[in-house]
């Protein structure tokens, strides 16, 4: 709230299918963006769904018993890949959240934009904007 108040461009970057979330989890959090409008109608917010992806050297790989994955395979014929297929204890399966993702990202593209490719210019671009708009400075000193 505070952000939408003071006229602070707000970006949310959703994450999809992570280990042990459930489906019911995934839509409240999608539920949140879509039916908050003051939110997804506020300058400049963007938002950005995801579909979890386990990949070599993240945080979760020291411990992914710890994040309900009972199981990972190295894809046999790349070497080099960097992203792991995984087996989970509980919460959705892989393909379960790549179907959900799916459905989240069409229903979130139906309220907000998705965040540019060249996020640092858009960025730049949106203060050069509201500047040219005259949008009056905000004091700090109340907050």
């Amino acid at each position: 709230d505070d952000c939408v108040d003071l006229g602070i461009a707000v970006h949310c970057y959703i994450i999809v299918g992570f280990p042990t979330e459930k489906e019911e989890e995934a839509l409240e959090t999608m539920n949140f963006v879509v039916e908050n409008k003051r939110l997804h109608e506020s300058y400049g917010f963007s938002c950005q769904p995801c579909l979890f992806d386990l990949e070599k050297e993240a945080p979760i790989m020291s411990d992914p018993g710890g994040y309900g994955i009972r199981r990972i395979m190295r894809p046999s014929a790349e070497d080099l890949s960097l992203g792991f297929f995984y087996e989970v204890q509980e919460g959705m399966t892989p393909d379960e959240a790549e179907r959900l993702y799916q459905y989240v990202y069409g229903r979130i593209s139906e309220v907000v934009c998705e965040l540019p490719f060249n996020y640092a210019m858009a960025d730049g671009l949106l203060y050069i904007s509201r500047a040219k708009a005259g949008a009056k400075p905000v004091s700090m000193a109340a907050h």
